[in-house]
């Protein structure tokens, strides 16, 4: 391990986890203190990853796009979305909860929810720096002078807790689980107990810790429980985790995920996942598909699936009404009609999008009235 390595944070809860990211774009995990990758993403990357529900969130070093991998099939989906590239070492993104924080490409902090898709900018502007632990939030900005502050999220809400205004700067770029250093004055940072109180003149080396992965502070024996303790919560939350978890049987239905492809253009499998990890076939034809629903073209292809994969659908399909049009599926064109109708969050974009998806489809499909009396009561 070295200090181009970098944590995959929150993929303790994964098999053989943590996992890791290089700067070349390897993902990786650590066996025997043997790394063995997993997938090479084809970009570099500066900052650490992040996985949320059955994905592994990550930055292209070269533009600063984020991108998702799914770590069942590892496709790589790009979310549309830059980060700033001022001062590129340092983080810039997070993942608290369902929440992604990110410095957008003209520096303004931004929050997207990854359930309902939902984006809003917050007020911090010239935001150089996100670090994150449990529900604390460490943001670097500038507003008159360069400042640091310690937050808290509280029912997707920043709520700040302590802040430094005396153009102060972080020794570390990585994330160290809840730990950095100042540059001018050696403080600590300990987002853990929200303070910049202890002195320390020595030089910290990036160490490997069995639990929290790569960082430079493995003697803080309450960050380390505090981390287990949320990784733990965060496996019992995991809709992916809990479905893996309970495949327990060698049955014709199930595959074993021994090996994983190297998809880019190496043809032999790689290195077995030595953890069982059974995925239900069905679960993973359903991902495959959902992993790339804003190419699809025909959705009845998703009308045989479960009924709590199809919820899924429609909650997707909601935020994007425009994907809808010739979806060929009266079927899920009622669900998210219906969804809208009931929904409190709907928008009224949403609504518009939805009718002008219902006139372009009008021909293709032979609606049920019941999709005729939707789209008039959502005008």
């Amino acid at each position: 391990m070295n200090d181009s390595d970098l944590n995959i944070l929150n993929s303790q809860v994964l098999p053989n986890g943590p996992w890791y990211i290089d700067s070349s774009g390897n993902i990786f995990y650590i066996n025997n203190q043997i790394k063995v990758i997993l997938k090479s993403l084809g970009f570099c990357v500066y900052w650490d990853a992040f996985y949320k529900d059955g994905h592994i969130y990550v930055s292209n070093k070269q533009d600063h796009s984020m991108h998702k991998v799914s770590v069942l099939t590892f496709n790589i989906e790009n979310m549309n979305i830059l980060c700033t590239k001022q001062y590129p070492t340092y983080q810039k993104f997070v993942i608290i909860d369902d929440l992604l924080f990110y410095s957008n490409d003209a520096g303004q902090l931004s929050k997207l929810n990854l359930k309902t898709d939902f984006t809003s900018q917050l007020d911090f502007e010239s935001c150089w720096l996100l670090n994150s632990f449990l529900d604390k939030l460490f943001i670097g900005y500038y507003d008159a002078n360069w400042k640091l502050a310690i937050c808290q999220i509280q029912n997707e809400q920043i709520v700040k807790l302590k802040q430094i205004e005396n153009w102060e700067y972080i020794k570390f770029t990585q994330n160290n689980f809840g730990y950095n250093q100042l540059k001018s004055s050696n403080q600590i940072i300990d987002l853990v107990n929200c303070n910049f109180d202890e002195v320390e003149n020595d030089t910290r080396q990036l160490v490997f810790h069995p639990i929290c992965g790569l960082t430079r502070f493995p003697e803080k024996s309450e960050q380390i429980q505090k981390y287990f303790e949320h990784q733990q919560q965060l496996q019992q939350k995991d809709e992916f985790l809990q479905m893996s978890e309970n495949n327990t049987k060698y049955e014709p239905e199930f595959v074993k995920i021994t090996e994983t492809k190297q998809l880019c253009g190496v043809d032999e499998l790689r290195n077995a996942l030595k953890k069982d990890f059974l995925i239900d076939k069905n679960e993973m034809e359903f991902q495959q598909l959902f992993d790339n629903l804003d190419k699809l073209s025909d959705f009845s292809l998703l009308e045989r699936f479960s009924q709590r994969q199809k919820i899924k659908v429609v909650k997707y399909l909601s935020q994007k009404p425009e994907l809808l049009i010739g979806c060929g599926s009266e079927y899920f064109f009622l669900a998210v009609g219906k969804f809208l109708l009931k929904s409190m969050l709907v928008s009224k974009f949403q609504k518009q999008k939805y009718i002008q998806a219902f006139w372009l489809t009008e021909g293709l499909l032979n609606f049920d009235p019941e999709v005729y009396n939707i789209v008039n009561q959502l005008k």
